[in-house]
């Protein structure tokens, strides 16, 4: 059953395709492309233009394709990051696509009369009413809540249709997880070229998520090429690949393709618990040990973190049990950020932080006060975490691969690019704006990057 009619009849307006690689990080992709693996990429290479692009601060999935969708940052769409604070408490909460302040980006292409496609894109559950098609993507919990139009529930029920990889099958059976891999990328495939083929939309998206699960397990197996699933690594982007070659082989000639991920990948050395080392060091402690949650933090407390980098003050007012005084925040930030930015691996002595940003040089708009007051960004290969049990300042975990913040990538074919700094992922939004022919919203913070 097709959702436009049987066959939609062509619209007038120029299209615009966009393909999302979860995580995959420019040096990956040219690596791939340049060895013969990825061939179709490496022809989309050589006819567009490759950039490497800044993921958002924090570079988690949850905010950088939130600021993709939105163009804007944390302090006007209102998402810190996977988890957050429920304001005026330390309850945990999971933003979603709910909570999200501010219009995306087929919001306003809907509003100008052009409908839009949407497969698997992250945060974007509960799915909202658009004009067009959205099955939304990680973090999706019931596939009824993750799909507008709802019609569309039982035809992709009928196909197998999955939201996510099931990650768990990593710890038990490397070789289940791989294959889980590949089944979900070929419904996810059917899912796209059907809807493709339906036509009647004017901007389509999908976007493959398997490619993040696939590095954060099985990092080593690409680096590695004696790994017992190298092979397998290759094979799936081979995979990704051929899905690109089916969508180029349907695009028009004056159809613009944009491809891109949410944050670059890397190597694990370590995983750094920072709320150990703010124990440590006299800036934090609990009521009880190990503490059930952040609720447990003892009085005179003056710092935490969230996941996976973000120090927030206990200030007096903000939080129940806080006691740092707002005139003491400048200077307790300045002391925190000089500390944290001297990290080093205490085996090694390789620094592990790369930049300490205070809340005012990332964060802009009218919810920043609900942001944290220090976000760190690390060095490639130091995995920066939350965790209030960890009883250990660094060690090796189960991931071999991490996200990084400055790796990600935009592959434009069939526009010119006529910026010349390096982009964000904040440039996405109004990129495909101007290529639809439309107004971008006054308080976007990204730049359109085609002239």
């Amino acid at each position: 059953m097709a959702l436009f009619g049987k066959r939609a009849k062509k619209r007038a307006g120029r299209k615009i395709v966009m393909l999302g690689l979860d995580g995959t990080p420019y040096t990956l992709l040219r690596d791939l492309a340049g060895r013969g693996v990825m061939p179709t990429t490496a022809a989309l290479i050589q006819d567009g233009r490759l950039m490497q692009m800044d993921s958002s601060i924090p570079e988690i999935s949850s905010v950088a394709w939130t600021s993709t969708m939105t163009g804007r940052n944390p302090a006007k769409h209102g998402v810190f990051g996977f988890t957050d604070l429920q304001p005026g408490t330390y309850d945990m909460i999971f933003p979603n696509f709910a909570g999200v302040r501010t219009n995306v980006l087929w919001d306003v292409l809907g509003a100008a009369g052009k409908r839009s496609v949407i497969i698997n894109q992250p945060s974007t559950y509960p799915a909202r009413k658009l004009d067009g098609i959205l099955i939304a993507g990680f973090v999706a919990i019931h596939l009824a809540k993750a799909v507008y139009p709802p019609e569309l529930v039982p035809r992709l029920q009928a196909m197998g249709y999955r939201i996510d990889v099931d990650s768990a099958k990593a710890r038990e059976d490397m070789a289940a997880f791989i294959e889980e891999l590949f089944n979900t990328l070929r419904v996810r495939q059917r899912a796209i070229l059907e809807l493709y083929d339906e036509g009647g939309w004017d901007f389509f998206m999908g976007v493959v998520t398997g490619t993040d699960r696939l590095q954060h397990f099985l990092w080593d197996a690409y680096e590695n090429d004696a790994h017992p699933h190298h092979g397998a690594f290759l094979d799936y982007y081979r995979a990704v690949d051929a899905l690109i070659g089916t969508i180029v082989e349907r695009l028009d000639a004056d159809t613009p393709l944009l491809m891109m991920s949410d944050h670059g990948f890397t190597g694990i050395n370590k995983e750094v618990f920072l709320n150990h080392w703010l124990r440590q060091n006299g800036y934090l402690n609990f009521a009880v040990n190990p503490p059930a949650n952040l609720g447990d933090i003892a009085e005179g407390s003056r710092a935490f973190c969230l996941d996976p980098s973000r120090i927030y003050l206990n200030v007096k007012g903000r939080f129940p049990k806080g006691c740092v005084a707002p005139a003491d925040v400048p200077a307790l930030a300045d002391e925190l950020a000089a500390k944290l930015a001297g990290l080093a691996d205490p085996e090694t002595g390789k620094t592990m932080i790369r930049n300490v940003y205070r809340r005012d040089e990332i964060f802009s708009g009218p919810l920043a006060e609900h942001g944290p007051d220090l976000v760190l960004v690390p060095n490639w290969g130091w995995d920066l975490k939350g965790s209030i049990k960890r009883q250990t300042f660094a060690e090796k975990g189960l991931f071999s691969g991490m996200h990084t913040q400055d790796d990600a990538f935009l592959l434009v074919r069939g526009a010119e690019v006529t910026a010349t700094d390096k982009p964000t992922v904040r440039d996405v939004m109004p990129t495909i704006l101007r290529l639809a022919g439309c107004d971008t919203p006054a308080d976007v913070d990204g730049h359109s990057l085609v002239g």
